[in-house]
């Protein structure tokens, strides 16, 4: 039988809904609904159901099973496997701490210095100095204390301060003078009242207190400790010291706080004496070294100003006090008549006699001396005015000794005495009073030994105070 062509194509219409059941509706290659190369119904390119290109079920391009970026099997953005947020592998969103830094002449009012308002304290028996910026004159017993410090999260407190003689720590405590102590800091001299450092010490405490610092010197209780810049809780770190921003270059590996000296072999001998006059030294108008007025404050200018031994207003500053660096090392400074000596120099001597023999001290120029031709004159408060006496001046007719060997030829060498002189001489004139104590301590009272020389390059100790 003939089928017509008007048959066949009634035929292909209606078969045709029947083929189509059977075609896949997208462009690609597989039997899904959609347009991509897997089999699932989603338009990406993997076997999973999601609209991403991992082969998980979530909406993440990660190969986990969470909703986040990465791939770990938690929900939150970082690579471990917990819930929260940090890099830890425990269940909470713990960070560090940041750093607590607590300017310390806050303890003299909120508006001092660079306190502006952070915390507020309270203090007992210490000065504030360098334009309320920092403290000073720190005995024994003295505090400071700020309230409401949270020590949570912190193991450390650093501590910016600077030191001349050694002896004495100051404790942290809580919440009083006589509260539990969470550390002590014994500090080693730093060089110089103005040469600052940080040391870290290890704290025990947590929750908020008020931190108390105590200053402690028992054996000494007129001899300043330190002084303060600030102190700072952290989360712990390795101790440093002198790592601060602003210390100074000069304390590097190749010029430490407490230079190591060789003794002296077949050096030539001198002798030592003592004084001070309170003038304006020689070097001072032959060089740009630091000098003080009538008060003790720095000049910025008087290099061509008259002494005020001669009725001029430049003095002696009182920072050219023998300074302890350890217990057989001094810094000073000297009257030096040798031809080979000019204003700055430094000079190691090697004690050969009397109690301090065997100890050492380095000493820098800053006088020509009338204790005669190669003879170091020291620098000592209360040694004697000798030739020219600004102190009367200076000071107000206190007691001076004798003209020349001063408190120690007056009293015949007796400690008791000599203690007593400088204290009815120099009362509150800090630096002046531990002139005399590093007489009576480190210098154990010696009475112009001798020494072996020689000349040196000066540690920053010494130059960081006179500025030469």
């Amino acid at each position: 039988m003939r089928i017509t062509s008007v048959a066949l194509l009634l035929l292909f219409v209606a078969l045709l809904p029947a083929c189509r059941s059977n075609v896949p509706a997208a462009s690609d290659r597989d039997d899904d609904g959609d347009s991509s190369g897997d089999s699932d119904s989603d338009s990406d390119s993997d076997s999973d159901s999601d609209s991403d290109s991992d082969a998980d079920s979530d909406s993440d391009s990660d190969s986990d099973s969470d909703s986040d970026s990465d791939s770990d099997a938690d929900s939150d953005s970082d690579a471990d496997s917990d819930s929260d947020s940090d890099s830890d592998s425990d269940s909470d969103s713990d960070v560090s701490p940041s750093p607590v830094r607590i300017q310390v002449e806050c303890s003299h009012g909120t508006t001092r210095g660079n306190c502006n308002s952070t915390f507020t304290g309270a203090q007992t028996g210490t000065e504030l100095e360098n334009g309320d910026t920092t403290i000073g004159y720190i005995e024994h017993g003295d505090t400071m204390s700020f309230h409401s410090v949270d020590f949570t999260g912190h193991d450390t407190l650093t501590v910016r301060y600077a030191k001349e003689p050694s002896g004495g720590s100051l404790e942290v405590r809580l919440d009083s003078a006589g509260g539990a102590l969470a550390g002590t800091l014994t500090p080693s001299p730093s060089g110089g009242w103005s040469s600052w450092q940080e040391v870290d010490i290890d704290i025990n405490a947590t929750g908020v207190h008020t931190l108390v610092l105590v200053a402690s010197f028992s054996s000494n209780t007129t001899l300043g400790i330190l002084n303060l810049d600030w102190v700072e809780l952290s989360d712990g770190g390795t101790v440093c010291t002198n790592c601060g921003e602003d210390t100074e270059e000069e304390d590097t590996e190749d010029d430490p706080v407490i230079p190591d000296l060789d003794p002296i072999v077949d050096g030539p001998i001198a002798a030592t004496t003592r004084y001070w006059d309170c003038c304006k030294p020689h070097c001072g108008w032959h060089s740009n070294m630091r000098q003080c007025d009538i008060n003790n404050n720095f000049l910025s200018s008087g290099r061509n100003d008259a002494s005020g031994c001669n009725g001029g207003p430049v003095y002696q500053c009182w920072d050219y006090s023998p300074i302890e660096v350890s217990d057989n090392l001094s810094y000073g400074w000297a009257a030096f008549n040798n031809a080979d000596a000019a204003c700055g120099d430094c000079y190691q001597l090697d004690f050969k006699s009397g109690p301090v023999s065997g100890k050492q001290m380095v000493v820098q120029v800053i006088n020509i001396g009338d204790g005669g031709t190669n003879a170091f004159d020291l620098l000592i408060p209360g040694g004697g005015v000798g030739q020219f006496n600004g102190c009367s001046t200076q000071w107000g007719n206190p007691p001076l000794g004798a003209t020349y060997g001063g408190f120690y030829t007056t009293c015949s060498g007796d400690r008791t005495c000599i203690h007593n002189m400088c204290q009815a001489a120099f009362g509150s004139k800090t630096l002046l009073m531990e002139g005399c104590d590093w007489f009576l301590g480190w210098f154990e009272n010696s009475n112009n030994p001798s020494v072996m020389y020689k000349k040196i390059s000066c540690p920053a100790g010494i130059t960081q105070v006179s500025g030469i």
